[in-house]
């Protein structure tokens, strides 16, 4: 990671602590202001998200702790007592200490921070380390701010974003945290295949976000990268109906008109395909029906039941699926069985697994016996996350080949 982003970590993480100390001090006025309580939540969660991103795991460890503790005033299950604020005071100053070692100024006196956790759970009644006790998602938190409103979001990242080792989709994940997230991705930057770098970013996200969150704070989440790109945040309009949602099409869905191919995914469609993407990882469905909803029409399953049920309607309607993506371990139905039972489907209407779907099967399994045991279920192609875009893009103009451009 560049020296840029760590600089950036530095900055904003004591901008973070100063809206921290600056909220302990009216919450020793104002004990039990929910409002206020929330914003030290905000900031403790904002430290400990970007520190685990940019690689400064001891101060994301010792902050979620106190984030855990935030997390239980919030819910009425702790008392914003005078001791418990001024051991986060010190919390803070130690933080600052772990912050000036990162940067090669002093070292960190680790018994010093063994001795506040020890003391905080001494106060809090919270677990030993190692033992996670569940902290409030920024949804929960929104609550305490406010009514909801809609908010129209465009995000367009640097191309460098991805070299710099930032992954945008901890972003737009991190906004789903924050309430109901309708997202179109903007595909028009991509380049023909072979003039792909895998290391640059062709996207762009247009969004509406329902949250009762503060303006400030949905910026706050781009706040490390919102140098490197092009971000607007404002009050959404009637405009907001341009954008769809759910981001991914769910398998099974209809077009507006009734007809049942289901609904367009975003981007061109250079090809008339159609193509069931099947996992249960909200992540890695985005980033395929982000690559793939250019060949063609993109639907979801997220599970190996809901697969087969989405193939065995295609079917029935005469508009069976091109492509199948899926992914082995999942809940419900596994992929090998999900795909055993779409070539049974196929086989009863006398369909070859020749002439069939073509099935890329994606895990992060690395193992000879299991790559060997989903061919003898007649997939196609085996893909081990985190899948190789080039590889993925590349079998799916080698099965365009023999379909003569259709």
């Amino acid at each position: 990671m560049t020296d840029k982003y760590k600089q950036a970590f530095q900055e904003e993480a004591r901008e973070h602590l100063a809206k921290l100390e600056s909220g302990l001090l009216e919450l020793e006025q104002a004990p039990d202001d929910r409002a206020v309580v929330a914003r030290a939540f905000r900031a403790l969660h904002s430290i400990k998200g970007s520190g685990a991103m940019f690689g400064f795991d001891d101060i994301a460890s010792f902050v979620h702790n106190l984030e855990t503790a935030f997390d239980l005033m919030l819910h009425g299950q702790l008392a914003a007592t005078v001791e418990l604020i001024d051991l986060t005071l010190a919390a803070g100053d130690q933080i600052k200490t772990m912050l000036d070692a990162a940067d090669g100024r002093g070292a960190v006196d680790r018994s010093r921070s063994a001795s506040i956790l020890a003391e905080l759970r001494q106060l809090t009644g919270l677990p030993e380390a190692g033992a996670e006790a569940p902290v409030a998602s920024l949804a929960q938190v929104a609550a305490t701010s406010g009514p909801a409103r809609d908010w129209r979001i465009r995000f367009r990242p640097g191309p460098e974003i991805l070299s710099d080792g930032t992954n945008p989709l901890l972003l737009l994940r991190e906004l789903r945290e924050m309430g109901k997230l309708a997202i179109a991705l903007d595909t028009t930057a991509m380049p023909p295949l072979g003039e792909i770098d895998v290391e640059r970013c062709y996207l762009a996200w247009d969004m509406v976000l329902t949250t009762a969150a503060a303006p400030e704070a949905i910026r706050d989440v781009f706040s490390f990268v919102e140098d490197d790109c092009e971000l607007t945040i404002g009050h959404a309009t009637d405009r907001a109906a341009e954008i769809r949602a759910p981001e991914i099409v769910e398998a099974g869905d209809s077009t507006p008109d009734g007809g049942g191919g289901g609904r367009r995914a975003a981007g061109s469609n250079r090809h008339n395909m159609r193509i069931l993407i099947v996992e249960d990882d909200f992540t890695c469905r985005l980033v395929l029906n982000t690559f793939l909803s250019r060949y063609g029409e993109c639907h979801i399953a997220v599970n190996g039941r809901e697969a087969v049920e989405a193939f065995g309607c295609a079917l029935q309607r005469g508009q069976g699926y091109d492509i199948i993506c899926m992914d082995i371990m999942m809940p419900v139905m596994d992929g090998r069985e999900a795909v055993g039972r779409v070539r049974a489907l196929e086989e009863a209407r006398g369909i070859l697994s020749t002439h069939g779907a073509k099935i890329i099967m994606t895990t992060a399994v690395n193992d000879l016996k299991e790559v060997i045991q989903c061919f003898k279920e007649l997939c196609d192609v085996y893909l081990v996350k985190p899948i190789n875009l080039s590889e993925l893009l590349g079998h799916i103009e080698s099965f365009l080949a023999p379909r003569g451009g259709k």
